[in-house]
């Protein structure tokens, strides 16, 4: 019987979930009523917002989050590189560093790049299956891609990520290797590839990559785009990182970066006709995507030059640490001018709190017993 009540509660999931979370969801609404400025970090958050609490008076304020410029400085990155690869120890360690080093030195092959924690959501795939097409498309097989960011070895999602991105690159015929950084916890120490394994590799898979070789892969001049695959990000800082360093962003249309990127939309000839391109915003399609890289591959020095300009400048203007704290200095000050709330003002909405609070528990109470009836 009690399987049988399991079993129809599954097909029944939506609604045993806007039980329990009625009164959550109106005690979030109701406690966020109370703050006299809300901010969202993108305006698709901000629609999100409105969507989700659409009996709230207030409209969100949008403020970009911003990237310090200053982190990108090429003597600043170099002696942050130093630091890092100065500071290991272990002979395998310093294997590690001499692989690491040659390919962070390496200005010879164009390369591209994603940066993404190792999740699904991430759709780093798409990067993957890009890189393929575009290598046929060009023909040259020096072409390189970079995937690097985030990975923890006690979360299912990044170990079955990275395997499924190991995979695809062999089943596409892709020569790639994994570099760990810092050798996995609770793992036997493992030889890092050979620096001819290494300069084979089509692809080249960084899980936990440490931020000072970040900045370094961002301001190497053969990195030719970042590849930022995720659908519907409410925001995304990495592509604003990328262009703080004038490189261009290939990223779906959706989100966050429709916010931040300005489509190059490119005439036959490979020429920006959008002012100020810093990029392409795409459906998140392979064969549209590699035809965009391979336009950015036959960019001449100007125009690389022209959309570095227009990316750093943008980043100045509207997304820098600068940009984002005139911002909230001009919501503090409206909060400052705004008149105090008084007693007879808070009553109410303390009283509604109270009321939630009671239905939650009674709510609460009963779904405990119905689970206890089953064991």
């Amino acid at each position: 019987m009690c399987s049988a009540s399991l079993a129809a509660q599954r097909g029944t999931t939506g609604w045993i979930r806007n039980l329990y979370r009625l009164p959550l969801d109106l005690l979030e609404e109701v406690t966020t009523a109370f703050a006299d400025v809300v901010v969202a970090n993108s305006k698709f958050t901000a629609n999100h917002f409105r969507r989700s609490f659409p009996r709230l008076q207030s409209t969100p304020h949008v403020i970009y989050p911003g990237v310090d410029e200053n982190e990108y400085q090429s003597t600043r990155v170099t002696r942050e590189l130093a630091a890092f690869l100065t500071g290991r120890s272990g002979n395998l360690e310093k294997q590690m560093q001499d692989v690491v080093g040659s390919i962070l030195s390496d200005r010879s092959r164009p390369m591209f790049l994603s940066i993404n924690r190792f999740e699904a959501k991430k759709n780093i795939a798409l990067a993957v299956e890009t890189f393929a097409r575009l290598r046929q498309e060009v023909g040259n097989t020096e072409l390189r891609l970079i995937c690097a960011g985030g990975y923890d070895h006690r979360v299912l999602d990044n170990i079955e990520t990275l395997a499924a991105l190991q995979s695809q690159a062999a089943r596409l015929g892709l020569s790639h290797v994994t570099l760990w950084c810092s050798p996995p916890m609770y793992e036997p120490p493992i030889s890092p590839p050979s620096l001819d394994q290494v300069n084979r590799a089509a692809i080249i898979f960084f899980p936990s990559f440490p931020g000072p070789l970040l900045h370094t892969l961002l301001v190497n001049p053969a990195v030719r785009a970042l590849l930022y695959t995720p659908t519907n990000e409410h925001f995304g800082i990495v592509p604003l990182e990328a262009m703080a360093c004038g490189m261009p962003v290939v990223a779906t249309n959706t989100g966050g970066p429709l916010e931040t990127i300005v489509d190059a939309d490119v005439d036959r000839t490979g020429e920006p006709r959008a002012r100020g391109a810093t990029g392409f915003l795409l459906p998140p399609d392979p064969a549209a995507w590699a035809a965009v890289c391979a336009t950015i591959l036959g960019w001449d020095q100007r125009i690389v030059e022209h959309v570095a300009t227009n990316a750093k400048r943008r980043v100045a203007e509207v997304f820098s640490v600068r940009a984002m704290g005139e911002l909230f200095d001009e919501q503090t000050n409206r909060l400052a001018k705004m008149p105090p709330v008084s007693t007879a003002e808070r009553i109410p909405a303390l009283a509604l709190v109270l009321v939630i609070l009671l239905l939650g528990t009674v709510l609460g109470v009963a779904m405990l017993s119905l689970a206890l009836r089953c064991l």
